[in-house]
């Protein structure tokens, strides 16, 4: 060997000396698990993983002695371990490329994020990051917002329970003042009509204001709750309600009702017509509209009541 060739071995000698001892200070002031493995495998027989070497965060973290792990097989210090931490080793010498994973590790009771890379044809170094602290927040997180969707849903449902039982209410009060007031004003008036002659000009007094109280307690108990809705069906109601809101306040409307046969549960007609009315309200006291499209359109699986003015509608900057 001549001295150019002694002086390339000895440069190579120093190269390898200064890499080495690159790795070795990276590996041991690592403030994470840091591992490199040896994989073996046996022609229809799979694959095996051996310890080369582990920096003290992974004697840290994963409560192992490096004289203890290095040189023996993976399954011999972590018997117990979930699959998926020997696979990715595996799969990274299988594919030539880094793989990450991660997972809850039940011998370290800890979350686990796994950075494999291949050094060499049958090594490979991984790199462990503790993520539990960030897993915790992250299901403490989600079960927040499970709670937070249980919540609104409950309100949505209290707020469903309200809107009824305050209909329920006014259905009452409804048949009271048809029952008890309006009978109680027919019979007066009949009685009144029956009458002498005497002071006709009481009498007509009398009667027009019997009639007044009449027509106040029938647009009373049709602010309250529609007979109609009750007694014929959620579409005669509708249309009542349409008939009475914007006629009276000079809009013209169309109303039609599609053939379906979707049978509408009791409740959910009182809260759409509740809604239609709140529709019809707002159109009157906001839209300046002068004709309203209705329609209740009905399939076999659902209902749907479209309600459609000719107004000035909402900016569209909104």
């Amino acid at each position: 060997m001549n001295e150019k060739d002694r002086s390339n071995d000895k440069r190579k000698d120093s190269r390898k000396s200064r890499e080495e001892l690159l790795y070795h200070v990276l590996v041991e002031r690592a403030m994470e698990p840091f591992a490199r493995y040896k994989v073996i495998c046996s022609q229809g027989e799979g694959c095996d993983v051996e310890f080369m070497d582990i920096n003290p965060a992974y004697e840290r973290v994963m409560g192992v002695k490096k004289e203890d792990v290095v040189g023996k097989r993976f399954r011999d210090v972590w018997p117990n371990a979930e699959d998926c931490w020997m696979d990715i080793i595996v799969q990274t010498i299988k594919t030539g490329k880094s793989v990450r994973h991660e997972a809850w590790s039940k011998d370290t009771g800890r979350y686990l994020e796994a950075v494999a890379f291949p050094l060499f044809s049958d090594e490979v170094a991984v790199l462990f990051l503790d993520r539990t602290n960030w897993k915790k927040a992250e299901l403490e997180l989600k079960e927040k917002e499970r709670v937070l969707l249980e919540y609104r849903q409950n309100l949505r449902e209290l707020a469903t329970k309200l809107s009824l039982a305050e209909a329920d209410t006014r259905r009452k009060i409804a048949v009271r003042i048809h029952d008890r007031i309006g009978y109680a004003l027919i019979d007066i008036l009949n009685r009144l009509r029956t009458l002498g002659e005497g002071n006709l000009d009481e009498l007509e007094d009398i009667k027009a204001a019997v009639e007044g109280l009449l027509e106040e307690s029938r647009n009373l108990t049709f602010e309250t709750a529609s007979p109609l809705l009750y007694e014929v069906g959620l579409d005669a109601a509708i249309e009542e309600l349409a008939e009475k809101l914007l006629r009276d306040n000079g809009i013209d409307f169309s109303f039609q009702v599609s053939q379906g046969n979707y049978d509408v549960d009791e409740r959910i007609c009182i809260l759409l017509y509740e809604m239609t009315r709140e529709l019809l309200v707002n159109v009157i006291k906001h839209a300046e509209a002068s004709f309203v499209d209705i329609r209740v359109h009905r399939t076999s699986e659902k209902i749907m009541i479209i309600v459609e003015d000719n107004g000035r509608g909402f900016p569209l900057n909104l």
